[in-house]
C-alpha cells in the first residue's frame, strides 16, 4: 500500500470549554473560542493510512502542562491509542488507557505531566492506520507563591518542570472502582481508595491518585431536629439516632462519621452504610442558641453537640497529588483531611455538598509549625457544602463546617480557585493559640461567599490578582496577623478587610460599591507598617513583602517576583476565563 500525504495538524489555541455561574439574578457565561490550522505536511513516521482513511483526530491542544486530543470513533470501534513525545526526544510514550475517555462517539485522550515545550502526537486506529500531529506548544503551569519559594523539589508528585518524580505510584480512581482499587506499598496490597491514600504514611515513593468522574458517597437522612436544652427539658431518647441514604448508591468506604454530645459515637463507613459504632465519654459543652430553625429557643442554653462526617483523613504522608482528569472529577458528599503531612498538591477537583469540611491540613502545635508545610491546591472549585443533618448548638454546619481550613501548618499557594457561594470559605488558624505561616493567594474567584476570604490567627498573608464578587467578610485577621494585599479586586462585597489587632497593607487594589476600606492603603509599595506578626511566635513577619530573605520579593526592581501580575482592572475577566477546575487553557507565561 503506497504512502500517503498526511495533513499535519499545528493546533495554536484552546480547547472549547464553557464555565457557568448561575446566579439568582444574572448567569455569567465565558466560552473559549479554538482556532486550528493546518500544514501539509510528509508522512515521516514509520507507518501507512490507507487511502481514504478519514480524518479521525479532531481536535489536539496543548496547554499547561498537558495536551488533549479529540477523536471521532463513529467509524472504527477497533480501538484507539495515542502516543506523544518531545519533538526533541528519540522515543515515543504510549498514553495510559485510562487516560482515554470515551463518551459515546467521542474519545477525549488526556497527556498530562508534561514540561513546557513543543511534542509530537500520534493517534492510531488499530487496524487501520494512524495520524502524526506536529508542533503542539505546551506551557508551564504557574508556581508563584510561598508553596515553591526556597524549594528546590517540586510539590506532591510532580517535579517543578510539570513532569512525575521517579518512581511515582499512579492510581486511577473511579466511582466503580473506588473500594476496589489496588495498590502495593512496600510489599503489602491495599484495597480501596481510603485505604491506600492512609497507608502512604509508610512509603517514601510519591503518590499520584487520579481522579475520573464523580465520586459520590451518602451522608445522614435529613432530621431537623431540636437542640437539646442544657437542662436535659426537652431531650429525646431518639435525637441521635438517624439513617444513613443510600440515594447515591455504595458509599466510599472507610470515611470517619463522628457525633458528638455527651457521648460520641465513632462510626467508618461500608460500601452499604455505617460499620460498628464505638462509644466514648465527653464533657458536655453548651452554647447560647443562635439559629433561626427553632426561633422558642433563640438564646436559651443548647448542648454544643456536634458532628464531624464523612472525612478521609490521612496522617504522614509527603509528596502526595490528587488530581482530577478532565472537566468533570467530583468529590462529592464528602472531604480529604492531611494531618502532619508535607507536600501535598490539590488540583482540577470540583468539591460539592461537603458536609464537613472539603479539605483540611493540620500539624501539630504552634511551635512545631515549619515541620508541616508544602501545600499548592489550584484549579479546582469549591461549591457550596452541605450537612443534611446540623445538630451543632450554634446551627452553622448547615452549608458545611468550611471550604478549607489550615492549622498550624506553614507555606501555602492556593491558586486559579472558584469559590462558589460557599458559607464558610478558608480558616487559617483556628483559634488564638494557633497559627499559620507563609500563605498566597492568587488567581482566585470569590463569588458570593459569605465570610472567612479568609479568616486569619497569627498568619502572614500575601493576596493579589483575587477577584472578590458579591461577598460578604473577606481579609478578615484576627490577632497578630499581617496581610499584603496587592492589585485585587473587589465588586459588592460588604467587608473587605476586618482587622483585630491585626494589619492589612494594601496596594494598588481596586473597590468597587464595597464597604470602607480599613486597610492602610499605599502607593509607594516598599511603605513598611509598625507592628508584629509571629506566627511561629519568635520571628516577626511584619513587611516581609519587603524582604527578599522572607519572601519572594524583587527588591531591584522592587516588586513581587511572580509570573503574573496584573493590574486590579483587567482581574475580574482573566480570573473568570481561568480560575476552577476543568480550565486548562494557556496562561502564557514564562
Amino acid at each position: 500500500m503506497k504512502k500517503i500525504v498526511l495533513l499535519m495538524l499545528v493546533f495554536s489555541l484552546m480547547l472549547s470549554v464553557v464555565a457557568c455561574f448561575d446566579t439568582e439574578e444574572t448567569t455569567t457565561t465565558t466560552k473559549k473560542s479554538t482556532t486550528t490550522t493546518t500544514s501539509t505536511t510528509t508522512n515521516d513516521y514509520d507507518y501507512e493510512v490507507p487511502p481514504g482513511l478519514r480524518n479521525f483526530v479532531k481536535e489536539v491542544v496543548g496547554l499547561n502542562e498537558q495536551i488533549i486530543v479529540t477523536i471521532d470513533s463513529s467509524f472504527h470501534h477497533g480501538g484507539f491509542e495515542v502516543y506523544y513525545k518531545k519533538s526533541t526526544d528519540a522515543e515515543f510514550s504510549k498514553l495510559d488507557d485510562e487516560l482515554m475517555i470515551a463518551d459515546e462517539d467521542v474519545i477525549t485522550a488526556y497527556i498530562l505531566g508534561l514540561s513546557a515545550g513543543e511534542y509530537t502526537v500520534e493517534v492510531k486506529a488499530i487496524g487501520l492506520g494512524a495520524i502524526g500531529i506536529d508542533n503542539i506548544n505546551v506551557l508551564a503551569q504557574d508556581r508563584s507563591g510561598y508553596a515553591h519559594f526556597g524549594a528546590t523539589e517540586g510539590v506532591g508528585a510532580y517535579n517543578n518542570d510539570g513532569t512525575l518524580k521517579e518512581g511515582t505510584k499512579v492510581i486511577y480512581v473511579t466511582n466503580e472502582n473506588k473500594n476496589t482499587v489496588t495498590c502495593e506499598i512496600n510489599g503489602t496490597v491495599y484495597t480501596g481508595l481510603v485505604n491506600i491514600l492512609q497507608a502512604q504514611y509508610n512509603s517514601d515513593t510519591p503518590m499520584l491518585v487520579r481522579i475520573i468522574g464523580k465520586i459520590t458517597t451518602n451522608q445522614w437522612n435529613y432530621k431537623n431536629v431540636e437542640p437539646r436544652l442544657y437542662d436535659n427539658s426537652n431531650a429525646t431518647d431518639d435525637f441521635f439516632v438517624n439513617t444513613f441514604s443510600t440515594e447515591y448508591g455504595e458509599n466510599l468506604a472507610n470515611l470517619r462519621v463522628t457525633i458528638k454530645g455527651d457521648k460520641t459515637y465513632a462510626y467508618k463507613t461500608t460500601p452499604q452504610g455505617l460499620g460498628e459504632v464505638k462509644i466514648g465519654n465527653n464533657s458536655p459543652k453548651s452554647v447560647d442558641y443562635k439559629g433561626s430553625d427553632f426561633p422558642s429557643l433563640k438564646g436559651k442554653k443548647v448542648y454544643d453537640d456536634d458532628s464531624y462526617y464523612n472525612m478521609l483523613e490521612v496522617s504522614g504522608v509527603k509528596n502526595v497529588t490528587i488530581e482530577g482528569v478532565g472537566e468533570d472529577a467530583e468529590i462529592f458528599q464528602f472531604g480529604i483531611g492531611f494531618e502532619k503531612s508535607n507536600n501535598i498538591e490539590i488540583k482540577n477537583l470540583t468539591f460539592t455538598d461537603y458536609p464537613e469540611d472539603a479539605l483540611n491540613f493540620l500539624g501539630d502545635g504552634r511551635s512545631y509549625i515549619a515541620n508541616f508545610s508544602r501545600y499548592w491546591v489550584h484549579n479546582c472549585t469549591f461549591n457550596r457544602g452541605y450537612n443534611a443533618w446540623d445538630i451543632s448548638g450554634e446551627r452553622d454546619k448547615y452549608a458545611g463546617d468550611g471550604s478549607i481550613d489550615f492549622n498550624n501548618v506553614s507555606n501555602l499557594t492556593l491558586a486559579y480557585n472558584v469559590f462558589n457561594n460557599s458559607k464558610k470559605s478558608m480558616l487559617f488558624g483556628s483559634g488564638n493559640s494557633e497559627a499559620c505561616m507563609n500563605m498566597t493567594m492568587h488567581h482566585n474567584h470569590f463569588y458570593k461567599v459569605e465570610s472567612r476570604l479568609p479568616l486569619g490567627r497569627n498568619v502572614n498573608i500575601h493576596s493579589y490578582n483575587n477577584y472578590f464578587e458579591e461577598c460578604g467578610n473577606c481579609h478578615d485577621l484576627r490577632v497578630n496577623s499581617y496581610i499584603f494585599s496587592e492589585a485585587n479586586y473587589f465588586k459588592s462585597s460588604s467587608r473587605p478587610f476586618i482587622l483585630d489587632t491585626s494589619y492589612a497593607k494594601s496596594f494598588g487594589d481596586i473597590f468597587i460599591t464595597s464597604g470602607s476600606v480599613t486597610a492602610t492603603v499605599v502607593t509607594d509599595r516598599t511603605k513598611t507598617l509598625s507592628g508584629t506578626c509571629k506566627p511561629d511566635t519568635s520571628n516577626n513577619l511584619m513587611n516581609f513583602d519587603t524582604n527578599a530573605n522572607l519572601f519572594y520579593y524583587d527588591s531591584a526592581n522592587q516588586k513581587s517576583d511572580v509570573s503574573l501580575m496584573l493590574d486590579a482592572d483587567e482581574v475580574p475577566e482573566f480570573v473568570i476565563k481561568h480560575a476552577g477546575a476543568g480550565k486548562f487553557e494557556n496562561l502564557n507565561i514564562e
